[in-house]
């Protein structure tokens, strides 16, 4: 049975159902919703799949279970993982940088660094990319005033400079579904279809080429579509899981001859490991956002040059003043401690229970000596407290786009500096199949977590240059929280939650990846990967600006080959 229909809910649908398409994406996410609308826009017939809803569906989500074998996180793989219209947009935290020039370089002291392409071929597509993320202009000039005041160490243009000066931006943050579903459906050349799990990749008796993809429903709706590309969006690590699962027709995996699916996964490695404190308070009104000429936020903060890294043998890595833990009314902030009971009452209303000891397992007497401390800050500042309600209600209420912290300038001028380095991508750091199987009969995945002892070493030295060189100027000092304890960071370490990169890395020949430098799967002419699962390295940024460049830089590709 055919159908001609251009917005199609799977769960209405009954029995069998087959679909034509030029271009079949699977995954309606950030990367999806770029492909989907960029390529139909150039004219070609679209077919885009998504596992959920528009609001996400119990179901579905359900297929993001899996497990973590090595490390500890209260979070579970579900929680930043999203099946529905929109994928993660629904809840992104909106920052936006680029990727540096050496972030594509290989790098002897970084083992498997190296893209099979450079900053040169992705950045023509940051521009659009910004605009799709409402963000503004493609300009990430250090902005005024400079960060921690004139005295500042930094110098980006001499060449033996330690620090630099960096900028990123802000989206409101953009919600792609809604922001971009009314104009999707009047393109008359793409189709959605929702609440459809990709089950199934059928490959020619050749196993070069793709013939047809199978979807199924929670009602056991079946659904083929037949196409002349297939790309996958899904996710970081559903884009590993589906290939790994279609081995019907390949033991190992689609792609996995080499055995490469899944390996050198990443994410990015942060914390605080130690205080800045400056020597002129009143700098740290520096620490703040500011908007552009298009009402967008932006923020400064600092980075290490690049001869610095190479000389120090550091991955790349970004500092940026803190806020001090909510939880602990120390900070003496009458704000922060506003936000700790907002946060709770925020609890209730979704029927979270709530947690008003951050730290877990205080004694009764503790608990009253915190609640104490936070009400004297209330009290103290209540004035201050007062004023900054409108503000913020103004910017995160009323206005369309959401200031992305409350960053409290401290009295005394100092401030825990977070780290955000980039990982080591190591083979033995994997995404794979376990035993279990959801309800489709799909085998869900686990991971092992590796982390080199080289990069834990790196963040240290890069902490200590920082230390070296602010104090050698004189604008303040930076203490370690505690040397010994920050050298045995490695059992306290966390990959960044929802940063799920690597596992079908681009590479110049398929013996050292999985994807070709335009991202197609190297053993199959019509199957390609979009989304953070190709990056062979991960930079020190955030990788959501670079996931939709490369979803439109691949969107030129395959229009090209029209």
């Amino acid at each position: 049975m055919s159908h001609s229909m251009k917005y199609i809910d799977a769960l209405k649908l009954d029995d069998e159902h087959f679909f034509e398409t030029d271009i079949c994406i699977v995954g309606a996410g950030i990367s999806g919703i770029t492909l989907a609308k960029k390529l139909s826009e150039l004219g070609n017939d679209v077919t885009l799949v998504e596992a959920g809803g528009e609001r996400g569906h119990s179901g579905y989500q359900d297929i993001f279970k899996g497990e973590i074998e090595n490390y500890h996180t209260d979070s579970p793989l579900t929680q930043f993982r999203s099946s529905q219209l929109g994928g993660t947009s629904g809840f992104w935290g909106g920052r936006c940088i680029p990727f540096d020039e050496m972030d594509f370089k290989k790098r002897s002291y970084i083992k498997n660094s190296g893209w099979p392409i450079g900053l040169v071929d992705i950045e023509p597509f940051y521009p659009e990319a910004l605009e799709l993320c409402e963000a503004g202009a493609f300009e990430f000039s250090p902005r005024a005033p400079k960060l921690f005041g004139p005295d500042f160490p930094y110098d980006s243009q001499e060449l033996d400079s330690a620090l630099k000066q960096l900028t990123e931006r802000w989206s409101p943050p953009t919600n792609f579904w809604k922001k971009y579903h009314e104009s999707l459906k009047k393109h008359a050349n793409l189709t959605v279809i929702y609440n459809a799990v990709c089950s199934e990749l059928t490959l020619t008796d050749n196993l070069q080429k793709i013939t047809s993809s199978k979807f199924l429903t929670t009602q056991d709706t079946k659904l083929w579509i037949r196409s002349n590309n297939y790309i996958l969006a899904a996710g970081g690590v559903e884009n590993v899981r589906i290939l790994l699962n279609n081995n019907s027709q390949l033991p190992n995996g689609i792609g996995n001859k080499n055995d490469n699916v899944g390996r050198y996964y990443m994410s990015h490695l942060n914390g605080v490991i130690g205080e800045f404190t400056l020597s002129s308070p009143e700098h740290s009104k520096t620490n703040t956002y500011y908007r552009d000429e298009c009402g967008v936020f932006v923020r400064n903060y600092i980075g290490i040059c690049s001869g610095k890294l190479i000389e120090q043998k550091i991955p790349n890595i970004s500092l940026r003043p803190h806020f001090h833990a909510v939880g602990d009314p120390i900070h003496g902030s009458s704000i922060l401690s506003a936000i700790y009971y907002a946060k709770n009452v925020r609890a209730i209303a979704r029927r979270v229970p709530m947690n008003l000891d951050p730290i877990g397992g205080l004694s009764k007497d503790a608990l009253m000596k915190l609640h104490f401390g936070h009400f004297r800050n209330l009290l103290q500042d209540f004035p201050g407290l007062a004023s900054f309600v409108p503000s913020f209600l103004l910017n995160n209420v009323l206005g369309t786009r959401r200031i992305p912290s409350i960053l409290q300038q401290p009295k005394d001028g100092s401030f825990p500096m977070l780290y955000q380095s980039e990982q080591t991508p190591l083979p033995t750091s994997r995404i794979y199949l376990g035993k279990r199987k959801d309800q489709f009969g799909h085998r869900r995945i686990k991971i092992h977590y590796d982390v080199a002892d080289s990069d834990f070493e790196a963040i240290i030295r890069a902490h200590q240059l920082f230390k070296q060189q602010v104090e050698d100027s004189k604008v303040g000092k930076f203490e370690f929280i505690d040397l010994e304890l920050v050298k045995e960071m490695r059992r306290q370490m966390q990959p960044v939650q929802g940063h799920f990169i690597g596992g079908t890395r681009m590479s110049t020949q398929p013996q050292k990846g999985v994807t070709d430098l335009n991202c197609k799967v190297f053993s199959v002419e019509n199957l390609f990967i979009a989304g953070s699962s190709v990056f062979p390295t991960n930079a020190a940024a955030n990788p959501t600006l670079t996931i939709i460049a490369l979803a439109l830089r691949l969107a030129a590709h395959l229009n090209s080959d029209r």
